[in-house]
């Protein structure tokens, strides 16, 4: 049977060889990324001793990926080092560069954004699974990955997890669209799960300023992790521009999330003007919670406007259909999400041409850091009105007001700007006849 797969594999790479790489003239276009229809190993095979995987579709697949390395989109775990993988026309060869391990589950994952010659992509990857020993585990790591900070789940995140005795080798995967993952067949331990947005620099290793969780866990059959990713740094948050929203309302943006479990009051913030009064602060929030209270806030203003709802009916297409395709629900997060800047309320109204002093202290960051900052907020002088009489090109500040139907003209206020006197009318030009 094997000589029969490997005879297989090796006739097919052969026939594509042959082949034009360019698109087949005439007939109907294919809209389908080339199906798997062989490896080896076979799936799920047990004692099995290749010298590469084999990876064979049905129709020959592209060199080039987005990167221009066939290696970033593929995984294998246990992952102790790099992986070597050549371009066979219709597959690919996959080796890690250590070679494979003796009596060691692996588990080969081609991940999603191999492309065929049309330009169709492999939107769901590819996993084999086998074993160089002698059994495969019945066991597996399953959780979901979440952008902390956009509070949503995470993407494509790489996924490792590490064994706490043998640090050098970790099992990885990657997270599928929705933010969840699964690794199965890893030896029953204590284990770190821990998980990286590395779509700037794939190098399977964290880097600084890189998003990133980890958490314990101990693995007998199944477990279940969820990671927030999140840049982790001792610097503490920084205060950027202070932006007035209104005349009693400070924007106060942050470089960085504030520690959720932080109380957040009035203490955290001091507000002094110009002439050293401090301006007293009636309410101090996060920005998610100042945007939950626009929009409830808004849902309030709508549910009581029934013009609004009835604007909105009409802005409804009706040539629409629903979409009834069923799609799994994204995973919610558990946690409190996580905020980047501040909203300050104030009991008097900022005043025109003066300056605000403001400073934060006890804000800290995730990583429990925090430092005193200041920075100053600057209220413009309040233009002065137009004297002059002129309108610019489409204002209307000055147009006389039109009598409302039923009103009497003489109780409309006269114009009073003064204008240039009319210059008088020209008299016709005599016209000239030629005799």
């Amino acid at each position: 049977m094997r000589r029969t797969l490997i005879a297989a594999l090796l006739g097919g790479a052969a026939l594509a060889a042959c082949a034009s790489p360019g698109q087949p003239p005439g007939g109907p276009t294919d809209l389908v990324f080339p199906k798997v229809v062989a490896t080896l190993p076979e799936s799920n095979a047990v004692n099995a001793r290749p010298n590469r995987v084999l990876i064979r579709f049905d129709d020959v697949i592209s060199e080039q990926v987005q990167g221009g390395d066939l290696s970033r989109q593929v995984l294998v775990s246990p992952w102790d080092g790099g992986v070597d993988v050549a371009w066979r026309r219709t597959g690919l060869a996959i080796r890690p560069s250590k070679g494979w391990r003796p009596n060691t589950p692996y588990t080969v994952t081609v991940l999603p954004g191999i492309a065929d010659l049309r330009g169709n992509q492999n939107k769901d990857g590819y996993t084999l699974r086998f074993s160089t020993g002698p059994d495969l585990p019945a066991t597996a790591v399953r959780g979901v990955t979440f952008d902390w900070a956009a509070g949503k789940p995470l993407a494509r995140a790489l996924v490792q997890v590490l064994d706490r005795r043998d640090t050098t080798l970790a099992y990885i995967t990657a997270s599928d669209s929705t933010g969840r993952f699964e690794l199965r067949m890893i030896p029953a331990g204590d284990y770190v799960v821990r998980a990286i947005d590395e779509k700037g620099t794939p190098n399977r290793a964290l880097e600084p300023r890189e998003p990133w969780d980890s958490v314990g866990i101990r693995l007998a059959d199944s477990a279940r992790a969820e990671l927030y990713l999140v840049v982790r740094d001792t610097f503490p948050p920084r205060l950027g521009t202070p932006e007035r929203r209104d005349s009693v309302t400070i924007v106060l943006p942050l470089d960085r999330p504030i520690d959720p479990t932080l109380r957040i009051d009035t203490s955290l913030v001091r507000i002094v003007a110009a002439d050293s009064s401090v301006v007293r602060v009636t309410a101090l929030l996060t920005s998610l919670q100042d945007s939950l209270r626009l929009a409830r806030e808004d849902s309030i203003r709508v549910a009581g406007d029934t013009a609004l709802q009835r604007a909105q009916r009409r802005t409804l297409d009706p040539t629409l259909r629903r979409d009834t395709t069923s799609r799994a629900p994204l995973p919610v997060l558990s946690r409190p999400p996580l905020s980047s800047g501040l909203v300050a309320r104030l009991a008097v109204p900022l005043a025109a041409g003066t300056n605000y002093r403001i400073t934060l202290t006890g804000v800290r960051g995730i990583m429990g850091r925090a430092a005193p900052v200041s920075r100053t907020l600057v209220i413009p002088k309040a233009a002065p009105p137009d004297s002059t009489g002129a309108r610019a090109p489409g204002d209307t500040s000055r147009v006389p007001p039109r009598a409302a139907p039923g009103t009497s003209p003489a109780t409309v206020p006269r114009d009073t700007t003064r204008r240039p006197p009319a210059s008088p009318p020209r008299s016709p030009r005599p016209e000239m006849h030629s005799r």
